[in-house]
């Protein structure tokens, strides 16, 4: 009986710490899903006196153990002023690999299935693939990096762009 104690006090110190950050795999690994009003200022859509904003739907980021990860987009942006309406629908999934240690995740797009549209005053203006918003110049879509910390992840999509901060389901 004392042998097995012995052998599973290490087993479980180690389990222990690979839930509290640090470089483990396992805080990455679960659910998470990003605040609306976080999502918008990561697009560049603050609120200001211009314009009203609001954000209606959910994105949602599984991360499995295995290393396979699916984002899956159902959000609707509304956008108006005293003038004019828009709105910029996305609805998509995007699949793909992560890989790296708890502060220094890469996630790259493998598979990309959805529409970003936009409208204005009910007239739809542009209608795109999900994963053309991923690209850069030269049309490849760029691994994107984020850092986990216990509840929260910090994912950097654009380099240019604000981080999206998402919380564990």
């Amino acid at each position: 009986m004392r042998r097995s104690a012995l052998i599973l006090l290490p087993v479980a110190a180690l389990a222990l710490a690979a839930g509290c950050g640090g470089n483990s795999k396992a805080c990455p690994v679960g659910s998470w899903k990003a605040d609306n009003d976080q999502m918008l200022e990561s697009m560049g859509m603050t609120e200001d006196d211009e314009f009203d904003t609001d954000v209606q739907g959910s994105l949602r980021l599984s991360l499995s153990a295995g290393g396979d990860f699916d984002w899956r987009w159902d959000l609707v942006v509304h956008l108006s002023d005293e003038t004019e309406e828009a709105e910029v629908a996305i609805d998509g999934t995007l699949k793909g690999t992560w890989s790296g240690p708890d502060d220094d995740l890469e996630l790259a797009i493998t598979d990309a299935d959805g529409t970003v549209e936009m409208t204005v005053d009910g007239k739809q203006i542009r209608s795109t693939d999900i994963g053309d918003s991923f690209e850069d110049a030269d049309g490849d879509i760029k691994p994107m990096k984020a850092t986990c910390s216990g509840s929260t992840m910090t994912l950097t999509i654009d380099e240019d762009g604000e981080p999206v901060t998402l919380t564990r389901q």
